[in-house]
C-alpha cells in the first residue's frame, strides 16, 4: 500500500509540473476523445453481430411467407387436377358422340363451355387450364385440345410423358402464344381411366403466374440476390440472372464472402429440387454500419466541436489572467509595486488570487512610505 502510495504521489506531482493548457488537452483526449474511439470499436463489433442476426433472421422470415404462399399457390393448383380427374361427368361429356362440327359445337356449348370457369374466376393466379384429350376425331375448343403430333414434340409433353408420376411439375408456360410468357409455370396432370378413350393417357395443364411471389421477393429492402431454382439448380427466376445459351444453371459464390440462404419451396412429393436461395454480401453489413456509424460521429463530433470551443474559452480566460499575473510578478521582482489592473479580474479562485496579489502590493506600498516617514 505505501508502495502504491508513492507512485500515485509521484504521478500527481508530475502533474503539477504540466501546463494548464496541456492538462486540458490531456483531459480533452482522455476525456473525450479516447471514449468516443473506444465506443465506437465497441459498438462496431457488438452490432455487426446484431446486424447480420437480424439481416439473416428477415430473409428467412421472407422465404419461409414466400414459400408459404408458393405451397398454397401449388397445392391449389394440385388439388384442381385431382377435382378434375375424379369428375367422371367430364369424361362422360366428352365421350359423346357427334357427327358434325355443328353437332360437336353443340356438346362443347351445352356441357363443357363452363367447366373450368369457376376455376379461373376463383383463383386469379391461374393463368390458363387446358385438357389435352388422344382423340383425334375430336375438335379444338376452348379449354379442350387435341393431342395432335404438334403437341407431342413439345417439351411439355416429352417430360409429362417420360415421367412415371401422374402429377409432373413444368418450369415454363405450356399455353399457345405469341410471345412467351415470362414467370409461369405448369401442374401437369395425367387423366386415365378404363372406360375412357380405351384408357388413352390424357393431359391436364394448369398454367400458374408466379409474378404475386416474385413481387414478394422484390419487395424486401435488403440488397439480397434472390433465384428460385429446380433440378439441379437451374435457374427458373432471378434477380441477377446470368446470361448463358439455354437453362443457367446457379453457381454460388464462396461463404467466406456471402450469406447464402437456401429453402426448399412447393409439396416435396412433386417439387423435388426446388429451391429458393439468398446471397447476400458480407460487406453490406459494413456499409450499413458505416452509414450509421457516419451519424454517430456526425453528431458526437458536433457535440464535441461545443465542448471545444467551451474549454478553449475556459482555457483562454484562465491563461490570460495567470500570464498576466505571472507577468507582473516579474516586474515586482524588479522593485515595480504597481497594482495588477485588469478589466475583469473575475471573481472565481484566479480572480481572488489577482485581488490578494494586489492588496499585497497596496500593504507593501503602504509600508514602505511609512518607512519613509520615519
Amino acid at each position: 500500500p505505501v508502495h502504491k502510495g508513492e507512485k500515485m504521489k509521484k504521478f500527481l506531482l508530475a502533474l503539477d509540473n504540466i501546463s494548464i493548457r496541456r492538462r486540458f488537452i490531456m483531459v480533452y483526449i482522455l476525456g473525450i476523445c479516447l471514449p468516443v474511439i473506444v465506443g465506437a470499436i465497441v459498438w462496431w463489433a457488438f452490432t455487426s453481430h446484431e446486424i447480420r442476426l437480424n439481416t439473416t433472421n428477415y430473409l428467412d422470415q421472407t422465404f419461409e411467407e414466400t414459400a408459404g404462399d408458393f405451397q398454397i399457390l401449388t397445392q391449389t393448383a394440385i388439388n384442381i387436377a385431382n377435382q378434375v380427374n375424379a369428375d367422371t361427368s367430364i369424361r362422360e361429356d366428352l365421350s359423346k358422340g357427334f357427327n358434325t362440327p355443328v353437332e360437336h359445337y353443340e356438346l362443347y356449348w351445352a356441357y363443357l363451355r363452363n367447366r373450368f370457369d369457376m376455376y379461373l374466376i376463383s383463383n386469379p393466379d391461374i393463368a390458363s387450364i387446358f385438357f389435352y384429350i388422344d382423340d383425334p376425331h375430336f375438335i379444338n375448343t376452348d379449354y379442350f385440345r387435341v393431342l395432335d403430333e404438334n403437341t407431342r414434340s413439345s417439351d411439355w409433353y416429352k417430360t409429362a410423358s417420360e415421367s412415371g408420376s401422374n402429377i409432373v411439375v413444368y418450369p415454363g408456360p405450356t399455353s399457345i402464344t405469341i410471345t412467351r410468357h415470362p414467370n409461369r409455370l405448369t401442374i401437369i396432370r395425367k387423366i386415365q381411366a378404363q372406360d375412357f378413350l380405351d384408357n388413352a393417357v390424357n393431359y391436364l395443364l394448369i398454367e400458374l403466374k408466379i409474378d404475386r411471389i416474385i413481387t414478394g421477393l422484390n419487395q424486401q429492402s435488403l440488397s439480397t440476390d434472390t433465384y428460385l431454382t429446380y433440378d439441379g439448380d437451374r435457374i427458373f427466376w432471378g434477380t441477377q440472372r446470368p446470361a448463358a445459351d439455354g437453362v443457367p444453371i446457379l453457381k454460388l459464390p464462396s461463404e467466406d464472402r456471402y450469406y447464402i440462404l437456401q429453402k426448399d419451396i412447393g409439396p416435396v412429393q412433386y417439387f423435388k429440387g426446388w429451391h429458393i436461395y439468398g446471397v447476400y454480401a458480407k460487406n453490406q453489413i459494413y456499409k450499413r454500419q458505416v452509414v450509421v456509424l457516419a451519424y454517430i460521429l456526425l453528431i458526437t463530433l458536433s457535440i464535441a466541436s461545443f465542448s471545444v470551443f467551451l474549454i478553449w474559452s475556459v482555457l483562454n480566460s484562465m491563461r490570460y489572467r495567470l500570464s498576466a499575473l505571472s507577468n507582473h510578478m516579474k516586474k515586482v521582482r524588479e522593485d515595480n509595486f504597481e497594482p495588477l489592473l485588469l478589466d475583469n479580474p473575475g471573481q472565481d479562485e484566479i480572480g481572488w488570487l489577482i485581488m490578494s496579489f494586489n492588496k499585497m502590493i497596496a500593504d507593501i506600498n503602504e509600508l514602505i512610505n511609512v518607512v519613509y516617514k520615519l
